[in-house]
Formats: structure tokens, sequence, C-alpha cells
């Protein structure tokens, strides 16, 4: 048994609901870590199998147990989690994902050696296909400091692959439980208002792909996407050719729900806040055209990983 740690440095959170092969994995990697000072923190969010049990065969005191009595959703459990958290820095790690053994590591000391200005030291992700075990795709940062911009855009970071200061996330606050999705992109866009970002050009986590993402959700992504628009309007009407971008996004996404007037209405939007990118009026005019062919066009474009569209 490992002992306790008095004063862990890092807090890695670990949400969970019915994944105990999964749970089983995340937890490993995290206990595999090259830097040790940590803790882990699993809260279960009134899975129906027995977590207490997965966590009891690890036989590790690092390791603290929540159980929500109902299910709040993984925004709600990763603030449970918080609310405990006693260490310095936060790693957030989904239940069905790992990361690798030198993430902490390198983090931790591009922390030591960074602006006092840091909030997030990232480093990159990939794709991993949970059926085979295949790499299908990575992605590796190339942003650092002041990325606010770059955030308000898109989002191009996952939970995972972050390593938080806890004094930053409790000065911007805790994950948005109204959200029915892109929560950690609210988070990453009130983090990076007032921190920088530091970056680490290597992939240290790993997302694996089963199906079960809701991220593979249109209705909700549109909903969520609709709601990050609403809550950074100020901040999008400063910069027009961002919420260009973000109604074209819009537009492309409710055409494949089916909400072809609203598409066709938000593209419009689009071209009229950046009449110099000709790319909005002709997705607009083959939405007339050819719907048929539009569809099928902009569907192919969307991220995909095996038979999996992330929208």
């Amino acid at each position: 048994m490992n002992k306790p740690i008095d004063t862990p440095l890092v807090s890695v959170i670990i949400p969970t609901y019915n994944r105990p092969e999964r749970l089983r994995r995340a937890i490993r990697s995290v206990l595999a870590q090259t830097y040790q000072n940590f803790e882990i923190i699993v809260v279960d969010d009134a899975s129906s199998g027995d977590v207490a049990e997965i966590i009891a065969e690890f036989n590790d005191t690092r390791i603290t147990y929540i159980r929500h009595q109902k299910n709040k959703g993984a925004p709600a459990a990763r603030n449970s989690g918080l609310r405990v958290a006693r260490g310095g820095f936060i790693n957030f790690l989904d239940d069905d994902d790992e990361i690798m053994p030198l993430k902490l590591e390198k983090q931790v000391t591009l922390f030591q050696n960074t602006s006092t200005a840091t909030g997030v030291v990232y480093c990159g992700f990939c794709y991993a296909l949970e059926e085979t075990g295949v790499m299908v795709h990575k992605s590796v940062p190339s942003f650092s400091g002041q990325v606010f911009l770059e955030f308000l855009k898109s989002n191009f970071l996952v939970m995972q692959a972050s390593l938080i200061k806890k004094e930053s996330l409790e000065q911007v606050g805790f994950l948005d439980e109204t959200l029915p999705g892109c929560q950690d992109w609210d988070l990453w866009l009130r983090l990076s208002r007032q921190f920088e970002f530091a970056a680490i050009p290597e992939v240290l986590a790993k997302v694996w792909v089963h199906g079960e993402q809701i991220t593979a959700d249109l209705h909700r992504k549109i909903l969520s996407r609709e709601m990050i628009r609403e809550k950074y309007a100020d901040e999008l009407k400063r910069h027009p050719q961002i919420l260009s971008f973000h109604l074209a996004r819009l537009s492309k996404l409710y055409f494949l729900s089916g909400e072809r007037p609203k598409a066709r209405k938000y593209m419009w939007q689009a071209y009229r806040l950046a009449p110099f990118n000709y790319k909005y009026i002709v997705h607009l005019l083959f939405s007339f055209l050819n719907p048929g062919y539009y569809k099928q066009y902009i569907e192919n474009k969307q991220f995909r990983i095996g038979n999996i569209t992330f929208y």
C-alpha cells in the first residue's frame, strides 16, 4: 500500500459512471506516473455498480472516493471533486481515457519554470480506437501565452491534456453545470481571459474512442454552441470575423439536423459579417440549388474517427 501524502501537489479528478473496466484503466495510468506527488479523487456519479469495490482493488490510500446519490452529469462530478481537492494543480481525467507516464512530471516542471501569469499548462493528445487500440489522430499544441482569441474561435484542447492551477480555477469559477456540452471550452475561455497558457508539444494524453462520447450528439452540440455564442456575445461582437466563423459553423450543423431555413439564415448572417469570404455565399447557393448534395458534402467534412462523427 502506498502511504498517503500529507499535501499532494496535484489532484487528479476522475468522474465516472458505469464504466468499471475503463475506470480501472484510467486509474492505472495515473498510478504509473513518474511524478508521484498526487491524489486521485474518483467521483461516482450514481453508477449502478459498486465503484467502491474497484477503488479497493488498488489498495492505495491516495485514492479518495465520492459518490453522488443521483446522476448529475460529468461537470457536476468534476466540481464535486474540486471542492475536496487538496492539490495546488488540477488534472481532470475522464474515466474512459488515460494519461501517459511522463505527463504530470513534464507539466509540473514547466509550471515551475514558467511565468506566474500562467494558469494552464497543456500538452498534445491523441485519439485511439478502443476496438483495435490503434492511434488514428493526434493534436499537438501550437498556441502559447495569451490565447483567448484562439479559444474564442474554437476549442482545441481536451480536459485530460491540461494541468490547471487551482487558484486560477477558483478565480474564474468552476465548470458551468448549466451547459449541456462544451463545458471544457467555456472553462478555457474564462481561464484564457485572465491567464496565460503554456504548451508542451508532445502527446501525453490519450482519448479512447468508443461511440459513447457526447461530442457525437449533434443536437446537444448545436445547443451547446448556441449557449457559448450567447455567453460570449460581447466578445464576439468585437470580433466580427470570429463571429462569422461561429455562425457558418452553426449553419452547417443546423443543415445536418434538418433545420434548413435556420441554416440558410445563419450562413447569410456570416456572409454579411465577412463579405470577403466568398465561401459563405457559395455554401448558401448550394444549399438552395442542390440540398441533398450539399448535406452530403458538409457531412463528409465533419471530423470523423471510424464510424463516429464528432460534431
